[in-house]
């Protein structure tokens, strides 16, 4: 590396590609001329550190299941880096990794000890000793703010501590984002083994990413491109391409942006790189260096290969499955825990490799994946319509930019609510009581009801900073506040609110969960509570408006609840194809029923919540899955099992569906056409053993699993 230190007032990202070169001096080459060296100046200068003290960790990708496979990092190169570093006297240097998903399902996958099997020699070519640290070990406070993705999630002191993070990814493509670079590399560094299950399924893995790259970025990236790895399952199975380069960068953003386009790809193709660039931008200034035509003989995964993914990776039951049994293993290195996954994966693995080539096999593969996404759609439909308390309530972050809020922001919102409560006060209620009107397509409405709780003894037990959560069908969000009183009391707070679709009925026409960001401003009288609400955000595009107001205010029969709101919610496309205003009474009842539901049962939760009772809906994910001895059947299993229990319900139905005489169920239709029946007490009988089947045979199931497991 030169060692002439220069200012740069841009961002930069050099390609340096040479067939005709050793991989070292290539290496050597790209970080020179992308400023690498003064990069770490830099940093060291702002932090008045010697060389010696100056703390350099290097994150490789480690996703490596076999010697020096090229599905990761090549160890060899990333020792040649230490080397380079110590050349340059930046001798306190460490690489590091968190233990993934594959620890679960495969023995061997500790970081020191996959390290070691997988070509690391913990001293380099040169004689220099370097250490391998476990980002899943000395987990601290990482001071992730209130309303992120992340608030309360840990980090290793080993990576936080360190002065100057390289993230040092592999090039190669991934089934389900299109490829996987510095940001896929980047979420390695969460230190919950089980990160499938924690950052994709309980958090969402683009909100995830976003907040770890603002809040613990990286100061260098370089992508090793030396032998890339392509194909539709870039990181499952090796199938290496040899494209002699390196993409270095002082931006992540920017070092994935030029990976993508040699990849010939969309840069924003992978929803964690878009969801990154829409909410961060690339650098100001920023200029790229290098040849940017695309890979020759490149091959990235299909849309259909990636859609198909996606959509399959939405239960944890099919994730959990499509890991074990898709990763091509080095099983002498790294042998399955159970049997089962090795079995699965000796069937499918080996023959899914070549899907590129082999139009059956991946058209086998994108069928497979659909298969499985619709029976997930299928449990999640039948969980909203029948089994609410079955499901997970939904973990995020608030898309609100706090910073940018001001004082007027929140004191325009009572100014904008209350005119539309002086409309209602003169329109007539309906038969259940609620007051309605149409704005510009939008419903506002008004609803009261008086709860036998004194106004007390209410507020006490009912927050009305936390009223819009406590509203019927609210799966989760995020709050936080933004000013409080002198009496510490929420003034002003922003939140995000998940819904199930509203009517739940609409799940069947493809309808969207109800995602909305609001700022509200809270008012305490004497007498009264009050909460005003503005919808600011719809992640989904699923609320055109979501405004409104709670009041609580004191009377003499308890606590008077009032609500008034404006919303509009979009349509599924099959109902986009009519116009409801061509047949107003039908309108009319499927409005009136579902407001009327939904507020008639959001009065149920202030009163469950004024007498102690917890008034949501769902259930918690267990947060440290993967981190104990699996003492209990695993959540897939129990996954597996609440399908069964589905499946039998459905199997009951259907059993039971044909009309028949008073105590009699149709057993079939004879030769001469004439319907015989049976009594109701055969029917319940096979209708019970159905379930009894399926519940049993999920039961043993588990307990296989189990049993192989140890």
């Amino acid at each position: 590396m030169s060692t002439t230190v220069t200012s740069l007032t841009y961002s930069r990202v050099c390609i340096v590609q040479d067939d005709r070169s050793e991989a070292a001096e290539l290496l050597a080459e790209v970080l020179q001329r992308s400023g690498f060296e003064e990069a770490l100046e830099r940093e060291r200068g702002r932090l008045d550190l010697a060389k010696a003290d100056f703390r350099i960790l290097i994150k490789p990708d480690m996703e490596l299941f076999d010697y020096r496979a090229c599905t990761g990092t090549d160890p060899h190169l990333v020792e040649e880096l230490i080397d380079l570093l110590h050349d340059n006297g930046y001798t306190n240097v460490a690489v590091a990794d968190a233990e993934g998903s594959a620890s679960l399902w495969l023995d061997n996958r500790e970081v020191l000890v996959l390290a070691d099997l997988a070509g690391y020699r913990f001293v380099t070519a040169k004689g220099n000793d370097y250490e391998v640290l476990n980002l899943s070990e000395s987990p601290v406070d990482a001071g992730f703010p209130e309303g992120s993705a992340l608030a309360g999630t840990e980090l290793s002191e080993h990576w936080l501590s360190a002065h100057f993070r390289i993230n040092f990814c592999k090039n190669k493509t991934d089934e389900a984002h299109g490829f996987a670079l510095g940001l896929y590399n980047l979420l390695g560094v969460l230190p919950l083994k089980a990160k499938s299950f924690h950052y994709r399924l309980r958090l969402r893995q683009e909100e995830v990413a976003l907040d770890l790259y603002r809040h613990s970025p990286v100061h260098f990236t370089v992508i090793d491109a030396w032998q890339s790895n392509h194909g539709s399952q870039g990181s499952r199975s090796p199938n290496p391409l040899s494209t002699c380069a390196f993409i270095a960068s002082d931006s992540l953003l920017l070092a994935d942006w030029a990976g993508a386009l040699k990849m010939d790809l969309d840069p924003y193709l992978s929803t964690l790189n878009a969801a990154v660039l829409r909410a961060c931008g690339l650098p100001r200034n920023y200029r790229m260096e290098g040849d940017l035509m695309p890979w020759p003989g490149w091959k990235s995964p299909s849309i259909h290969i990636r859609e198909s993914t996606a959509k399959r990776n939405a239960s944890p039951l099919t994730q959990r499955l499509a890991e074990a049994c898709l990763q091509t293993v080095n099983t002498d290195l790294f042998p399955f825990k159970n049997m089962v996954d090795g079995r699965l994966n000796a069937l499918l693995a080996h023959r899914l490799r070549e899907i590129d080539d082999n139009s059956a096999a991946r058209w086998g593969l994108t069928a497979l994946n659909y298969a499985l996404a619709n029976l997930e759609q299928f449990r999640q439909a039948w969980q909203i319509l029948f089994d609410k308390d079955s499901l997970h309530r939904m973990e995020t972050r608030l898309n609100v930019d706090l910073d940018q809020l001001a004082d007027a922001d929140f004191e325009a919102i009572e100014d904008y609510i209350l005119p539309f409560q002086s409309i209602l006060r003169y329109t007539l209620p309906d038969r259940n009581g609620m007051r309605r009107r149409y704005i510009d397509g939008s419903v506002i409405f008004e609803y009261a009801r008086i709860i036998p709780v004194p106004f007390e003894e209410f507020v006490q037990n009912v927050d009305i900073c936390q009223a819009v959560q406590m509203m019927y069908d609210n799966m989760g969000g995020a709050r936080a506040v933004v000013k409080t009183d002198e009496q510490g009391r929420a003034m002003y707070q922003a939140e995000r609110d998940l819904y199930l679709p509203q009517p739940n009925w609409m799940v069947l026409f493809g309808g969207l969960h109800i995602d909305v960001d609001k700022i509200e401003v809270i008012r305490y009288g004497e007498n009264s509570r009050h909460n005003f609400w503005r919808t600011v955000h719809s992640a989904n595009q699923s609320a055109e408006y979501d405004d409104g107001m709670v009041a609580f205010e004191k009377d003499p029969g308890g606590t008077r609840v009032t609500i008034v709101a404006r919303q509009k919610f979009a349509l599924p496309l099959f109902w986009q194809l009519f116009d409801m205003d061509y047949l107003p009474d039908v309108k009319e009842a499927l409005v009136a029923d579902a407001y009327s539901r939904f507020f008639t049962r959001t009065m149920a939760n202030f009163e469950a919540a004024a007498e102690g009772r917890v008034p949501y809906v769902g259930k918690s994910w267990d947060t440290r899955y993967g981190e104990h001895t699996q003492d209990g059947i695993p959540p897939e299993i129990e996954h597996l099992k609440h399908l069964f229990s589905i499946l039998a319900g459905v199997l009951e139905k259907w059993v039971r569906r044909d009309a028949a005489p008073p105590g009699a169920t149709a057993l079939g239709t004879d030769e001469q056409g004439f319907r015989h029946f049976a009594s109701h007490r055969t029917a319940d009988a096979a209708a019970e053993g159905l379930s009894r089947f399926f519940s049993e045979l999920a039961a043993a199931v588990g307990k296989d699993i189990q049993s192989l497991g140890k």
